[in-house]
């Protein structure tokens, strides 16, 4: 099915790949999208800053927001692409919020050591959930993408 990005109609946009990586500025149906990924990076942003702060409350607050903003990004991605199970996506959702905040805990700690190999553990991690992502897209398009 073409896709019409004048419908207004999210459905419209199942099933084909730009429905996923399209550019927001011109992508109608990115707003969802967009707003999910900004208050992801904004919540992050919050979380360290109460953390370089010391207000444990705060960074627990800020920690509370990003769970649940991740879980949120697993259900509109589990939406976009049947490959993309919920619980799968909720899974690499948590060990990357956890991955990272453990190397801004261990950079703000001035712990070199740990610093380096939570640097390790997130890179593993992306490398790991973008795998999971682009295997799910490659079969939803096979024919495009195989």
């Amino acid at each position: 099915m073409p896709r019409n990005r004048d419908s207004g109609d999210e459905s419209a946009t199942r099933g084909q790949p730009t429905a996923i990586v399209s550019n927001a500025r011109t992508d109608p149906h990115a707003s969802p999208r967009t707003a999910l990924l900004k208050e992801h990076i904004t919540i992050a942003v919050d979380l360290i800053t109460a953390a370089k702060a010391g207000d444990k409350a705060g960074q627990q607050q800020a920690d509370n927001r990003w769970q649940q903003n991740a879980m949120q990004i697993a259900e509109f991605l589990s939406k976009a692409n049947p490959n993309w199970p919920k619980d799968t996506l909720a899974d690499l959702m948590k060990r990357h919020l956890s991955t990272t905040t453990n190397e801004v805990v261990a950079r703000l700690n001035k712990d070199c050591d740990a610093d380096v190999r939570a640097f390790d553990e997130v890179f593993e991690h992306i490398l790991h959930m973008a795998d999971a992502l682009s295997d799910g897209i490659v079969k939803q398009f096979p024919n495009k993408l195989a």
